[in-house]
């Protein structure tokens, strides 16, 4: 092999390394603008539903747990801080690489129950303990140790949803729970969440509020 081709070859070697490094830092520090969406339904009857509005509101964030690498640069999360919900969607600026030390802290957090898959994830991008306030028909109500998280599922990233005080939906067929939440004057309401099936960052809020004769439901005791 003539000295040419060794330098060519050598070339050829350094540029596949300084390749590898490249793809292996953007997969962990590449942040991308995550957006969640909660949109508010009221039940008609045992098997269907209206969508209405898209809800606003604020969340204050409580916990936080990222993959290694993942946080952005320019936007830091922490306690205390606060992102808003405008015209019902909420971005979080993260990188998108699965971990099991994200899944760890998100099944430590909540069990299985309190979330809308009644189950734990294996891997999570990110994951969020934060309060959900959220503003419709003129009634706000908070609804305290909520847990919103990103994983990946096909080809998708789809999120989790739960918390300290809501229970999984069983026997219903939904991918859902109940939270209580409660208003400026500490009155609770049992309000469901679901996840949509049109969308893997759209959780359906049930809208109590709503005036319609077809409603019937009361706030919890």
């Amino acid at each position: 092999m003539t000295q040419k081709i060794k330098r060519f070859m050598s070339r050829i070697k350094f540029l596949s390394i300084i390749l590898s490094l490249l793809i292996v830092t953007d997969a962990y520090s590449g942040a991308h603008n995550n957006k969640i969406s909660f949109m508010t339904y009221y039940q008609v009857d045992s098997t269907h539903m209206k969508m209405e509005d898209y809800v606003d509101g604020k969340i204050t964030i409580k916990e936080v747990k990222i993959s290694e690498g993942q946080e952005d640069k320019e936007r830091k999360y922490s306690s205390g801080s606060t992102v808003p919900v405008k015209d019902g969607e909420a971005i979080f600026r993260v990188g998108r690489h699965g971990t099991k030390d994200v899944a760890k802290w998100f099944n430590e957090t909540i069990t299985p129950s309190n979330t809308v898959y009644n189950h734990d994830p294996s891997e999570l991008n990110f994951a969020f303990l934060v309060d959900l306030h959220l503003t419709f028909h003129d009634h706000s109500l908070t609804f305290k140790d909520i847990v919103l998280a990103q994983g990946h599922a096909s080809a998708k990233n789809n999120w989790w949803f739960g918390g300290k005080h809501c229970g999984a939906i069983l026997g219903e067929g939904l991918n859902g729970v109940v939270c209580k939440g409660s208003d400026q004057e500490g009155i609770l309401y049992d309000i469901r969440f679901i996840r949509s099936a049109d969308s893997v960052s759209t959780i359906l809020v049930e809208d109590i509020f709503k005036s319609d004769e077809e409603l019937n439901i009361s706030p919890a005791c």
